[in-house]
């Protein structure tokens, strides 16, 4: 859980110190990032880091979950993107479309929910999503 005396001030210097240093290879991410100041930085490693300047102490990392650091980061007005290559925001699924195999066709999210919510006399239906990607 997130001690929430943190600040955006303690993620600015955390963000500072893990420019002074560099970041543990094992602290990187390669799903999301948080972008300030127009580099990339992890969200988990900067939320522990942060916790050293408001409450003396890093963090480890098992203390949080990766999703509860982007969300913080976000509820400080942070940008927390996905990969360097998708500049799609986290956890918004609502604009994203998959492309599927070619034999298929490729729904949004918003398509998809649409479709479960429309099956007739709620019979069970199954719908199998595979080898998709983010278009």
């Amino acid at each position: 859980m997130i001690p929430q005396n943190i600040t955006r001030e303690h993620i600015i210097k955390a963000i500072e110190e893990a420019e002074r240093q560099d970041i543990p290879k094992a602290r990187l991410t390669y799903r999301n990032y948080l972008e300030y100041n127009s580099k990339h930085y992890p969200p988990k490693y900067i939320v522990c880091l942060a916790n050293k300047y408001a409450n003396e102490r890093e963090l480890n990392a098992a203390e949080l979950y990766s999703k509860e650091s982007r969300l913080f980061l976000k509820s400080l007005g942070f940008n927390v993107l996905k990969s360097a290559e998708d500049k799609t925001e986290v956890d918004d699924l609502d604009n994203q479309s998959y492309e599927l195999e070619e034999e298929y066709q490729v729904l949004s999210a918003a398509d998809i929910e649409l479709s479960l919510h429309s099956f007739p006399d709620n019979k069970e239906q199954k719908i199998i999503i595979t080898n998709a990607n983010t278009v």
